[in-house]
């Protein structure tokens, strides 16, 4: 009897710690949802964010075993790789070091001001900012760790709690509109014209032309959506609605992802069509050779489609009134003149890189006068190129090590017969890397959370459970 009572007890600590990983991970959900909108690191909410996941991820550490956290490790692994940078960026060297770097002659001329010697100093040019670099990364870690103990067989619950983020941020942009006001302003400084659950409506429109290809994928494996016809009227729904809230944001970054996303969408319904079997996994065989015609033309239809409308919302102005849409030409905007700069500093701090967070700072120091204005610079708007300038040639190799494993990994998709999902992840890719190459959408808590959460679910998708009917 001891035994069995025992037994009893281990099961229901079990059951506990199980039923503990998904309410951690809704409630990670509903956090960066409500306070994860912005990338500025000196909003209230954010400061009160961090603490909070930090101790769930204790939490998660002090309850399940390492082992529980696998499936997240290729995601979580960058980041701390990053974290590591951030706090060798902190640790203070000696002037003969630092003081030859690229960059700090301003500093080491006040410093020989006010100092008879100069003094030790980090490889960082702002401290402050690459502290808030580090805990954002840490945040990230723990957010991720907490995710992956939830993670595995859940793909349509954590599809649906996305997919319900976009909606209601979709729901609230619209209100606005027709009140004319903010229905939901948690931040600070926000950006004009609705933005739904986000800070800025750049991000937000990107954000529906995610919620589209999540919409994609969870049709196509939700139970609640029975039959193949009931699955695309579904989607077809959904899509009209994120279309909507990229509309809203007036963004032509918007109106480019969407794109993308809706080329995904044709991809993933032709091979539906054209491909004898339905089913997201098994042998692959066409029903004619004119099919394979057709499959083929469709992709380079579906290419030219994207590329033709990225150039139309980006060159070609429109007389609607909407926003963004009236902004100056291309070849007069921030980030186009930003270029040349940028190089600049690339080819000058490769090495060990100015800091990370440091980019504002930094940029203040070597600002043309021409550009000089009232709104001041706070990202390079191209983080591809601002990781580099500010993590040095260490970053550019954590870069390509990503980068090549996930090449790896979507390329297994389709080796394993996964090329319905290998469709929607690559769509993933791109309005991510299009929207950190224009934009710096990854900085935003919340758009970093579900980026990474769906690289863990999909890029596991050989090793779960298969979804029959898929699309």
């Amino acid at each position: 009897m001891p035994r069995t009572g025992r037994s009893m007890s281990a099961q229901s600590q079990k059951l506990g710690t199980d039923l503990l990983a998904p309410r951690l991970m809704f409630a990670l959900f509903v956090l960066f949802a409500l306070f994860g909108g912005a990338s500025r690191g000196d909003e209230f909410v954010l400061v009160l964010l961090r603490p909070v996941i930090l101790v769930m991820a204790a939490v998660a550490l002090w309850t399940w075993e390492i082992d529980r956290f696998k499936v997240g490790w290729p995601i979580i692994s960058p980041i701390v790789a990053i974290a590591f940078l951030c706090i060798l960026q902190l640790v203070p060297l000696p002037p003969s070091i630092w003081a030859d770097l690229p960059g700090r002659e301003a500093i080491v001329g006040i410093d020989q001001l006010l100092f008879d010697n100069l003094p030790w100093r980090p490889i960082t040019m702002s401290p402050s900012a690459t502290y808030n670099a580090l805990f954002y990364s840490l945040t990230m870690v723990g957010a991720f760790l907490v995710f992956s103990a939830a993670a595995k067989d859940r793909e349509a619950t954590i599809l649906r709690a996305i997919l319900a983020i976009a909606t209601i941020s979709v729901v609230i942009a619209l209100i606005s509109a027709q009140i004319g006001m903010r229905l939901y302003r948690p931040y600070d400084i926000m950006s004009v014209g609705p933005s739904g659950l986000f800070s800025n409506a750049n991000h937000f429109g990107v954000f529906c032309s995610v919620g589209m290809l999540v919409a994609l994928r969870l049709v196509s494996i939700d139970r609640l959506v029975g039959g193949q016809a009931t699955q695309w009227i579904a989607f077809s729904g959904l899509a009209v609605l994120m279309l909507v809230g990229a509309v809203l944001s007036t963004s032509r970054l918007a109106f480019a992802t969407a794109g993308i996303a809706v080329a995904c969408s044709s991809l993933v319904f032709l091979r539906h069509v054209v491909f004898a079997s339905a089913s997201e996994r098994g042998s692959r065989v066409l029903k004619t050779k004119k099919q394979q015609w057709i499959i083929g033309g469709s992709i380079v239809i579906a290419a030219v489609l994207t590329i033709a409308l990225f150039i139309y919302v980006a060159f070609i102005q429109r007389e609607a009134s909407l926003g963004n849409f009236e902004e100056v030409e291309l070849t007069e905007s921030l980030r186009v003149r930003l270029a040349p700069i940028l190089l600049t500093m690339a080819a000058d701090q490769w090495l060990a890189g100015i800091g990370f967070g440091s980019f504002a700072d930094y940029y203040a120091i070597i600002e043309p006068t021409e550009f000089v204005g009232p709104q001041y610079v706070n990202q390079a708007h191209n983080d591809l190129a601002q990781f580099f300038i500010e993590g040095g040639i260490l970053s550019a190799f954590i870069a390509l090590a990503g980068l090549a494993w996930l090449a790896w990994r979507v390329f297994g998709l389709f080796r394993a017969g996964y090329g319905n999902c290998g469709i929607i992840l690559i769509g993933l890719l791109v309005i991510v890397a299009l929207g950190s190459t224009v934009d710096y959408v990854l900085r935003v808590p919340l758009f970093a959370y579900v980026t990474g959460a769906l690289l863990i679910v999909w890029l596991n998708a050989v090793n779960g459970k298969q979804h029959k009917g898929a699309i």
